[in-house]
């Protein structure tokens, strides 16, 4: 994990000048993706959205790097609830998944390239933005909620 986490950049230091160029552009095609990006992103480097999670995939895009997606999810999150951080509603959309077994062997990709596709369906389904969620984070923040 360390080669993973060795260009984490917590402050977002490249944020302002990437912002203004075409930096979401070459990773998303479509201008919705763009905009909700930029948003996201502005977010968080003002402090608004306090997310290690946002700040990596930050760090992951303006160094290249990707990330997988196993074919089953072999895990469980355990991180909601009134105790939790940022989770705080076990009812969020993603919060529980089933775990299942792992298969092996494991079967390798024989390319190593991003997809696109993939990206583009998970903004659509996952990365909802409408005016109505940016009011809600905004009182959110507002409240310290």
């Amino acid at each position: 994990w360390r080669r993973a986490w060795i260009n984490y950049d917590d402050k977002m230091n490249n944020w302002p000048k990437l912002s203004k160029s075409d930096f979401l552009l070459k990773n998303f095609q479509d201008k919705k993706s763009v905009k909700y990006w930029n948003t996201i992103l502005q977010e968080v480097y003002e402090g608004r959205i306090n997310s290690w999670a946002y700040r990596y995939q930050f760090s992951c895009w303006q160094n290249d790097g990707l990330a997988i997606i196993p074919a089953v999810n072999s895990i469980t999150n355990i991180g909601f609830g009134k105790e939790a951080t940022n989770t705080k509603g076990a009812g969020k959309r993603g919060a529980v998944y089933p775990s299942n077994e792992i298969v092996f062997p494991l079967e390798h990709p024989k390319n190593i390239e991003r997809d696109k596709d993939l990206d583009k369906f998970i903004t659509k389904k996952k990365h909802r933005f409408s005016p109505r969620d940016k009011t809600i984070r905004s009182i959110k923040y507002i409240l310290g909620l």
